[in-house]
């Protein structure tokens, strides 16, 4: 099977992106993009295939990296200018994805006090950034 080293390298640029983002899962974007099995197979059994493995863990991390470096003052800046927005958009993004890990993690039943818990974190997400807090404009 040959596999499309600029898809991989692509989705370690979106893995990357998203450990900026706090609160939301570098693992959950790797799931959601379907590169998480692969990635703990290529961890778990390094040695089998060192080279094809060591390949792939490269591109990935380098995607990572180049995401990160890439994204990080958009983000900045986006959350300085839409705090609310953002933030809702990422719980949103999460919570989309939540369906897909349960069935992913083959669970069937799901206790009532799980949707509970996250409400009571809402009450936070309606709070704005007080103008007299500065973000400095660029991390680099």
């Amino acid at each position: 099977m040959k596999e499309n080293w600029l898809k991989i390298f692509l989705k370690g640029l979106c893995v990357g992106g998203t450990m900026l983002v706090p609160g939301v899962s570098g693992g959950s974007m790797a799931m959601i993009l379907g590169i998480y099995d692969k990635l703990i197979t290529s961890v778990s059994s390094f040695f089998a295939c060192k080279k094809r493995n060591a390949l792939f863990l490269l591109l990935f991390a380098l995607g990572g990296g180049a995401g990160m470096l890439l994204f990080a003052n958009p983000l900045l800046y986006l959350l300085q200018r839409y705090p609310l927005v953002l933030r809702w958009f990422f719980i949103g993004a999460v919570a989309g994805s939540t369906p897909m890990m349960l069935k992913k993690a083959q669970i069937h039943s799901v206790s009532w006090r799980l949707p509970v818990f996250p409400l009571h974190y809402f009450p936070f997400c309606q709070q704005q950034t007080p103008p007299e807090r500065k973000i400095p404009a660029r991390c680099f």
